[in-house]
Formats: C-alpha cells, sequence, structure tokens
C-alpha cells in the first residue's frame, strides 16, 4: 500500500520529543489545515458527544458534512487501493459496508444502551464512559485541537515511544495523557496513534487489518520500520461495528 497522499501532513507537524515543559506537544502548521480531509474532518470534530451514554443528533447540515466526508475518503486513491486489496483476497467490501462498520452508531453499553458510540468517534476523536478512563483517542489531529484548546482540554503526562516512519510521511507515537472534555480530568493512560498522517491512510489500513486480522494484531511495515496494529470488532446483534483501531508499539 502506498505510504500517503496529497493530504499527508507530516511536514506540516512538529513532535516535542524530548518534552519540554510550557510546549504543547504537537505544533500544527496551519498549512495541514488546508487538506481537504484533514479540513473536512476537522470540520466534524464539535458534532460528536463525547459521553458514550448520550444519543448522536445530527441536524441535516452536519449528516451533509459527514456524508461529504465518508464519500471523500471512501474515493481517495488510498482507500480504493485498500478495497481492491480486499476484493482481491475474497473478503466482499463495499461503500455501504465502509459506512456501516465505522460511522454506524452503536451501544458500548450493551444491547439496550444508548446508540452513542462509533468507531470513527471512538479512533478519530475520543470517548467517555462514567467511572472509567478515556476511551480511544487515536488520532493526532484530534489531540491537536483539544491540546489547543482555550483552555487547554489536554494535560500531558509522558511519551513512552516516538518513532519516525519517514520525516515525509509521518510518525508513530505512545503516550500518557489527561483529558478535560465534560468538567473533570480524565486518565488515557496508554495511547498510540500515527502523527502527520491523512485520514484516508488511516481508515485504509485499520479497515485491511479489521477484515484480515480481526481482535488482535496486524503486522505492518513501513520504511522497514514494523510494528503491529490492533483492531477488534464489536456485534450488535447481526452487525459487526469497529470497536477499535490503534497502532501497537510495546
Amino acid at each position: 500500500m502506498r505510504m500517503d497522499s496529497i493530504n499527508n501532513a507530516a511536514q506540516d507537524v512538529v513532535v516535542n520529543h524530548p518534552y519540554q515543559s510550557g510546549r504543547p506537544l504537537l505544533t500544527v502548521s496551519p498549512n495541514a489545515y488546508s487538506k481537504l480531509t484533514i479540513s473536512q474532518l476537522r470540520g466534524l470534530h464539535g458534532m460528536y458527544h463525547a459521553n458514550i451514554s448520550i444519543e448522536e443528533n445530527f441536524s441535516t447540515a452536519e449528516q451533509t458534512m459527514l456524508d461529504t466526508f465518508i464519500e471523500t475518503i471512501f474515493n481517495t486513491p488510498i482507500m480504493q487501493e485498500a478495497t481492491n486489496f480486499l476484493t482481491t483476497n475474497n473478503i466482499t467490501f463495499k461503500y455501504e459496508d465502509f459506512k456501516i462498520i465505522w460511522f454506524q452508531h452503536f451501544s458500548r453499553n450493551g444491547p439496550d444502551g444508548k446508540n452513542g458510540s462509533s468507531g470513527f468517534e471512538h479512533v478519530f476523536m475520543g470517548e467517555l464512559r462514567d467511572g472509567c478512563p478515556v476511551l480511544g483517542f487515536h488520532n493526532w489531529l484530534y489531540f491537536a485541537e483539544e491540546e489547543n484548546a482555550l483552555p487547554s482540554r489536554i494535560q500531558y503526562v509522558r511519551t513512552n515511544t516516538h518513532t519516525v516512519l519517514n520525516p515525509m510521511s509521518g510518525s508513530v507515537i505512545q503516550n500518557s495523557f489527561r483529558w478535560n472534555k465534560l468538567g473533570a480530568w480524565i486518565n488515557k493512560n496508554v495511547a498510540s496513534s500515527f502523527i502527520g498522517t491523512s485520514p484516508e491512510l488511516e481508515f485504509a489500513l485499520y479497515t485491511v487489518c479489521f477484515y484480515a486480522r480481526p481482535n488482535g494484531l496486524c503486522p505492518v511495515n513501513f520504511y522497514e520500520n514494523r510494528f503491529n496494529l490492533r483492531t477488534f470488532e464489536i456485534r450488535r446483534g447481526t452487525q459487526t461495528f469497529v470497536a477499535t483501531a490503534h497502532p501497537v508499539l510495546s
């Protein structure tokens, strides 16, 4: 699979590692926000409620924004390459499958709970459940947005591992932080994500692993950097959704 696309922002993101106090972990150049799929993803952040016990309810305009993003991602060359790979390996995967596994809402509180979650929100944003650590939160763009909010909603704790895949393509990081989205600081003890990569690359990699190596480790090799991705599924009735997806660095 090709490394990334015109929406890659690796050269527009500076990682503060080794960490220096008083500076954000991620500094993002405005140029990153001009890239189509990054701009579209950024525009969706405010539509979702972090509490998984509250059902999402989108306006017509918000649903149109989401549908546009889904179509844009699915039609990128990287996502089409992933689709062709799955088809070649006798795995049926179409546009409707993409919408369902990533974007259809489901309950994380059992089959009778509120449909307040989705694979998309869990991975590309973050979620909260009463009495639990932060759920998900595996995307650099959302981290940067929350970290640079006024006041900041992120308290950095530490970076465990930061590996540059290629200076032109991005990196992967494992870190710890605290998140204050709903008025209280909640721990994310171990978080891992790509840095500077395009949304479509992450969707493509996670989707292939979701189908090819579900509920476990999925080995990948980028520029001689070998590590794993991990995906898990969740079933509600007859339907299967992405429960989580992220890099594994230890």
